[in-house]
């Protein structure tokens, strides 16, 4: 359910579950979460689901707090309230396609415009988005296929998978994990055998 790579991530459709996501009202309980985890020794799990938990604006984490009592405001969550605005800023990342102009372009006015246009239209939109693995879906491409050339597609494709990937391999150290993913594969593994 939570998984360990971007593939398996992306196999089990989440993008269809967020897009549609109604969070719970007014608070959610990141902290107990992350207390859970930790109570049960299941560090794989950690980034994907704090992925999911931090993208709650950081009052209503705070607020959540409220469901246990004053929380002790250990390094661990310390670390989940700096990794809120980090997982904001990845969607920056993951979007820069947009801001770049690509030589070979085979249509530079048309192109450039284009990408202006959609940069405006999810910075007016999407602003509050805090998913940058969801923000920009294949569906999307199909979308801008006839507004940007065969370079600029194929250039943009490339450089939003790159973006995604580089988030997706950053997310155990954003979450405060001294390891790599496939270190929490073998800790998921060893724990998980009968």
């Amino acid at each position: 359910m939570y998984p360990t790579s971007l593939k398996a991530w992306d196999r089990l459709g989440y993008s269809r579950d967020i897009i549609n996501l109604r969070a719970p009202p007014d608070v959610y309980p990141v902290f107990q979460i992350l207390d859970l985890l930790k109570e049960i020794d299941a560090p794989w799990l950690v980034p994907a689901i704090m992925y999911l938990g931090c993208s709650n604006p950081i009052q209503r984490i705070l607020d959540g707090v409220a469901l246990g009592g004053p929380p002790e405001l250990t390094p661990e969550k310390r670390v989940i309230l700096i990794a809120c605005p980090e997982q904001a800023l990845g969607v920056e990342s993951v979007l820069r396609f947009l801001k770049q102009r690509f030589p070979g372009c085979r249509a530079p006015e048309k192109c450039n415009t284009e990408l202006l246009q959609l940069s405006v239209f999810i910075a007016e939109n999407w602003s509050a988005c805090r998913f940058p693995l969801e923000i920009w879906e294949e569906s999307d491409w199909e979308v801008v296929a006839g507004d940007l050339c065969a370079e600029c597609i194929g250039q943009c494709r490339k450089m939003h998978a790159k973006g995604r990937q580089e988030f997706w391999d950053r997310m155990p150290s954003i979450f405060g994990l001294n390891c790599k993913w496939y270190e929490l594969e073998k800790l998921k593994k060893a724990a998980l055998k009968p």
